[in-house]
C-alpha cells in the first residue's frame, strides 16, 4: 500500500513540477492579467499534490523510473529499493509535519500567554465597522501582543486579530483591519494550511517549496487587490504606506497558520505598484483552464513503478 501511494505521489510530483516550471517561465510575460488566477492556480496544484492517486494510461505512458534493486541491510535482511525509498519518503513526511506543528504550538502558546485583549472602544468601533463593510460574520477578537512587529490573524473558527504594542491612527487601523479582514473572509489560513501540507508531502522536491513561496506571495497581492477594489488613488496611497510601514518592521516573519503583512522588499515594491495598475488587467480564467488541462494531460502519460 505504501509503495503504491509513493509511486502515485512521485508521478503527481513530476507532472506538477513540469507545470510549475512552465508557469514560472510564462508568468513574467503575463503582466496584463490580474493575480487572482495565480492564487487559484497554486491552490489547484496544492490540492492535486495532496491526492495520492494518479491515473496513468499504461499503454501510452512514459515509464520514467523503475526501482527493481535490493538493499542488503544485514546478512538476513534484504529490502527492495522501492520499499526503502517509500519508507524514507514517509519518514520525511512525518518529520516535516511534526516540526511545523511543534513550531506553531510553541508560537501559539507564547502568543496566548503574552497577549492582552483590547477593550479600547476606538479600536473596537473601527474593527466592527470594517468587518461589517467586508461582510465578515465571524466574531473577531482584537488583541495586543508585544512579541509581534506586524499585525496578523491566527485561528480559523475564532479569529484572533493581533496588533503590536504601538499606537495606530484611525486611518491606519481601517487599512490594517481591511487587510486582515479580507484574509479572514477568503479563508486564507486554510489556503496556507493546504499549501503547507502539500509542501510536507513533497518535501523532497525544491520546485514544490518554491511553488509554496510563490503562492504566499500571490495570496498577499490578491488580498491587496480585494482591499483596494473600491478605493480612490488617495486611499490606495494610504494603504500602500501602511503595509510598507508594517513590513519594514517585520523582517521576513511569516507564520504558516496565520496571516500577516508578509513580504520582502522586492515583493512589497511589486505589491505597491500593483495597487495602481489593476483596472485594465484580464481575469486569467482561460489561463487557469489551460494549465489545469495540461496538468491532467501530463498525469496520464507519466508512469513510475517497479
Amino acid at each position: 500500500m505504501l509503495i503504491s501511494v509513493f509511486f502515485d505521489i512521485l508521478e503527481i510530483n513530476i507532472a506538477v513540477s513540469v507545470v510549475v516550471l512552465l508557469a514560472a517561465l510564462l508568468m513574467p510575460k503575463l503582466k496584463n492579467y490580474r493575480v487572482g488566477w495565480r492564487k487559484w492556480f497554486w491552490i489547484l496544484l496544492g490540492i492535486r499534490l495532496l491526492i495520492p492517486y494518479n491515473f496513468s494510461w499504461d499503454s501510452h505512458a512514459v515509464h520514467l523510473f523503475s526501482f527493481t534493486g535490493e538493499w542488503q541491510i544485514s546478512e538476513a535482511v534484504e529490502v527492495s529499493t522501492a520499499v526503502l525509498l517509500s519508507l524514507v519518503w514517509f519518514l520525511g513526511l512525518v518529520v516535516c509535519l511534526r516540526h511545523r506543528y511543534l513550531c506553531y504550538r510553541k508560537f501559539q502558546k507564547e502568543i496566548v500567554e503574552n497577549s492582552r485583549e483590547s477593550f479600547e472602544e476606538r479600536e473596537l468601533a473601527v474593527l466592527r465597522e470594517v468587518m461589517s463593510e467586508i461582510g465578515v460574520e465571524k466574531e473577531v477578537t482584537l488583541y495586543h501582543c508585544p512579541l509581534i512587529v506586524s499585525p496578523m490573524v491566527i485561528e480559523v473558527l475564532q479569529p484572533m486579530l493581533l496588533l503590536p504594542e504601538e499606537e495606530y491612527s484611525d486611518e491606519q487601523l481601517r487599512m490594517i483591519f481591511r487587510h486582515e479582514g479580507m484574509h479572514i473572509d477568503n479563508f486564507d489560513i486554510v489556503y496556507k494550511t493546504i499549501m503547507l501540507l502539500a509542501e510536507a508531502v513533497h518535501w523532497f522536491n525544491p520546485v514544490v517549496h518554491k511553488m509554496v513561496k510563490w503562492s504566499y506571495r500571490d495570496l498577499e497581492i490578491f488580498c491587496d487587490e480585494c482591499v483596494v477594489e473600491d478605493m480612490d488613488k488617495k486611499e490606495r496611497g494610504s494603504y500602500g504606506r501602511t503595509i510598507l510601514d508594517a513590513v519594514e518592521k517585520q523582517k521576513g516573519l511569516d507564520i504558516v497558520f496565520s496571516t500577516c503583512f508578509y513580504g520582502s522588499q522586492g515583493l512589497m515594491k511589486q505589491r505597491v505598484e500593483n495597487l495602481f495598475n489593476m483596472e485594465s488587467k484580464k481575469s486569467g480564467a482561460v489561463l487557469l483552464g489551460v494549465f489545469g488541462g495540461l496538468l491532467l494531460f501530463l498525469g496520464m502519460f507519466i508512469k513510475c513503478g517497479i
